[in-house]
């Protein structure tokens, strides 16, 4: 930052310059740049005499003085700023001198200008120190409709060193001029502790249905995200004009921004005035992803007829795309601009202003927006498949452009979008925990993915170039952009040969439907990558040969309140790039569930060596009943 906050807001010194031969003895002070609902006050420090430049060195003459009054009618501020010593028969002060015999009053050799505007501050805010003029709030003419605000024109003072205050504060600049001069508020700063640069993602909404902006959130693979970046935007840094604001931003390969949905708003905070800039224009610095169509971006320019294209210099704002993972907003904020596109690969765009300036050569305000404003930029990215590596960082950096140079916060915002990893392992019931005995692995156990109870919302999966592990399927993600690489384009031929399925078993959905149903191999495991943290509802479609199917739907829970096991599984080997070379990826840590099956029992059937068991068994049972009752009857004749 070029300068530090100095208490809040603005106070402006000015010198305006006393009476010769030359020229009037009165002048006028002008406020450019004024605030909607602060009071301005005006005090005389000293009296000014005023010789104008001459022609041949262009140097102007100044001579301050004070009357410090008389015992009936004390001037309060000649008695607040000297003190007189009796002993050595001088007045006293830190920061100026003062010759009682002509009254002239000079700064002191060594005084720093923070030093100075430190004391004239403390000098003002005492009660016994009142303005010159009365004081003046400026008001919107309309609470409908918001209106720049005019400059304030403080007329007729005699020539003197005056300072100007806020009821916002005190930073505090010195302007020494010709009679008739102009002064900036400069009670506002870009970026102020109220209107801090922040980008935020949206995590759903809140209990009232408003955007939940957060630094961190998650999404499948192909779910679009929504980013916000906000700031605080003034007309001034200081004393110099800012010409434009400039938003950086640079993204991980895992995301691909929809510029066609960029939108930008530029709220007045004094009047509520909202600007929606609806008139964008895109195009390419860099050679390497140069499509030599640069585009009209935004709803504000109505059907564009080729070969009568409108002027580009009457964009709101501008989109440069430098690389893949990194573009520029520039928002103009002055008007009367000139647009210059591909100046080279590192510097893509030059804006040349129109700059007016006063008798004075000092340049005055042209802005087109009020001042301070709230600047909000909203726009959407596609998760794409490198999410599943890792987090899909997005980073913006804030800048503006002033008169004098560029400043800006040097760390950038940033917001992570996490996705996380599924893994399931199939098993029969014959592990034994208490001989260390693993439970076997089943292949062919084949499950549907849903994200409710009622699998009603399915999870579409293709699969990767490595058996088992599969890749949300963002077949519905329509994000433009020729150079996007979608999870169907990278694994293109697994996807097409699961798609349509075999000869043999041909897709029942057909070829152009997604699938969700995944199938176990010899491992007996399954990995989905890319999922959004939440519950995943698993319903088994076909359990293993010879074990039963599972009754309901299983669930497991990802993410970071997940509470399933993590587990890490071997890394997988990336398609072949453009020289013909595969990537080693690290490991896939992935939340994983057990599933167990459970083998069924054979059941008698007739005339099977069980049923001849059966009846031998019946046979004897029966012959022995018989002799014990006949035995019985005979033991029983004999008694009687």
């Amino acid at each position: 930052m070029k300068r530090a906050f100095a208490f809040m807001m603005a106070l402006a010194l000015v010198l305006s310059l006393s009476v010769n031969v030359f020229a009037a003895e009165t002048g006028s002070i002008t406020i450019a740049n004024p605030t909607f609902g602060v009071e301005y006050a005006i005090y005389k420090i000293f009296d000014a005499t005023y010789k104008p430049a001459v022609e041949e060195t262009g140097k102007k003459g100044v001579a301050y003085s004070i009357d410090p009054g008389t015992a009936l009618d004390p001037n309060p501020v000649f008695d607040l700023m000297f003190e007189y010593d009796e002993e050595t028969k001088t007045y006293t002060n830190d920061i100026f001198n003062y010759n009682p015999d002509s009254n002239a009053v000079t700064l002191k050799d060594g005084i720093g200008d923070d030093v100075l505007f430190a004391y004239l501050q403390e000098l003002v805010e005492n009660d016994s120190v009142q303005p010159v003029l009365p004081t003046v709030t400026l008001q919107p003419e309309s609470e409908e409709e918001g209106e720049m605000a005019e400059p304030i024109v403080f007329e007729n003072l005699p020539y003197g060193y005056y300072l100007i205050t806020s009821s916002l504060g005190a930073l505090v600049t010195v302007n020494s001029n010709t009679p008739d001069i102009t002064v900036v508020d400069k009670n506002q700063e870009p970026n102020d502790v109220d209107d801090l640069f922040e980008k935020k993602v949206q995590a759903g909404v809140d209990t009232e249905g408003k955007p939940n902006w957060v630094e961190s959130n998650s999404a499948l693979v192909g779910d679009d995200v929504t980013y916000k970046v906000s700031f605080g935007a003034t007309n001034y840094d200081g004393d110099d004009l800012i010409k434009y604001y400039v938003i950086r931003d640079e993204k991980s390969s895992s995301l691909w921004v929809e510029f066609q949905d960029i939108a930008i708003t530029v709220t007045d905070k004094k009047t509520g005035e909202v600007h929606t800039l609806d008139k964008g224009f895109y195009y390419c610095a860099n050679d390497a992803i140069d499509t030599d169509e640069w585009e009209y971006i935004g709803a504000g320019w109505g059907t564009i007829t080729e070969g009568q294209e409108p002027d580009p210099n009457t964009a709101d704002w501008y989109l440069i795309h430098y690389t893949y993972d990194a573009f520029e907003i520039v928002i103009p904020w002055l008007d009367d601009y000139t647009f210059t596109g591909k100046q080279n690969a590192t510097q893509g765009f030059k804006l040349d202003f129109d700059l007016r300036k006063d008798d004075n050569n000092e340049v005055y305000s042209e802005s087109m927006y009020g001042s301070p404003a709230h600047v909000e930029i909203i726009y959407t990215a596609a998760v794409g498949p490198d999410a599943v590596n890792s987090n899909a960082e997005n980073k913006a950096w804030l800048d503006w452009v002033t008169t004098d140079g560029t400043y800006g916060p040097e760390d950038p915002e940033i917001t992570v979008t996490k996705t996380y990893n599924m893994a399931i392992i199939k098993t029969a019931n014959d592990g034994d925990a208490a001989t260390q005995k693993p439970a076997t692995r089943l292949a062919g156990a084949t499950f549907e993915i849903y994200q409710d109870a009622d699998c009603t919302i399915p999870v579409y999966v293709i699969p990767t170039n490595n058996p088992g592990v599969y890749i949300l399927d963002d077949f519905a993600n329509d994000t433009s952009g020729q150079n996007r690489v979608t999870s169907r384009e990278r694994y293109a031929g697994y996807w097409e040969d699961y798609i349509n399925g075999t000869v043999d078993a041909p897709n029942p959905n057909g070829s152009e439907n997604p699938r969700n149903d995944i199938t176990t191999l010899e491992d007996g495991q399954l990995i989905i990558l890319g999922l959004e943290a939440g519950t995943y509802y698993i319903k088994e479609t076909n359990p293993p040969v010879g074990y039963n199917p599972l009754p309901g739907v299983t669930t497991i829970t990802v993410g970071p309140e997940g509470g399933a096991k993590t587990e890490s599984f071997p890394g997988y080997v990336s398609l072949p790039d453009a020289d013909g070379n595969r990537q080693d990826l690290p490991a896939i840590v992935a939340h994983t569930i057990t599933i167990i099956n459970y083998q069924g029992s054979e059941l008698p059937s007739t005339g099977g060596a069980g049923t001849v068991k059966m009846i031998t068994i019946g046979t004897i049972v029966a012959i022995g009943f018989a002799v014990l009752l006949i035995t019985q009857k005979k033991m029983t004749v004999y008694q009687d």
